[in-house]
């Protein structure tokens, strides 16, 4: 009795403390994930300034020579829609904020995705090596009872 109680308080510590770890874990993921976040964020401010400085630059230069300017590009022509037609449709720089706002949102979704899939993956982990744990400790448990039934019918 005495071991079955040891060997149910070693469980018990060894599952606590991996409990203490997946916690951990979780608390680095989150911390991660924020900072993720803060540097898109920054990335995307910054990514707007650039872009805006470049769309001004375009500017002037689609307005001193539009064939040079658009070639430079690697285009001949500013089509309907496109995202050069948004850059040069008005004097503000709401279609350079726009881009990149939808930029950013689409990287911050991918990044929840997989921090996500992240968080699954450790759950389903541990769920898994605790079945095993525990199919192998009643495997063992049967087999020591049978070795023991094995040794009484000798006596």
């Amino acid at each position: 009795m005495a071991l079955q109680q040891a060997l149910e308080q070693a469980r018990n510590s060894f599952f606590g403390t991996v409990k203490l770890i997946n916690e951990e874990i979780s608390n680095l993921q989150l911390e991660l994930n924020g900072n993720i976040n803060n540097e898109v964020q920054v990335f995307g401010q910054k990514l707007k300034e650039e872009l805006n400085r470049e769309r001004e630059a375009f500017i002037v230069k689609l307005e001193n020579d539009p064939q040079q300017a658009l070639e430079e590009y690697g285009y001949t022509e500013i089509e309907t829609g496109t995202v050069l037609d948004i850059l040069t449709s008005n004097d503000s720089n709401e279609g350079v904020d726009e881009l990149v706002t939808q930029f950013i949102e689409k990287i911050e979704q991918e990044a929840s995705a997989k921090d996500t899939a992240i968080s699954k993956g450790v759950a389903n982990e541990w769920k898994s090596i605790q079945s095993n744990i525990q199919d192998s400790q009643q495997t063992r448990s049967r087999n020591i009872i049978s070795e023991i039934i094995k040794t009484t019918k000798h006596f």
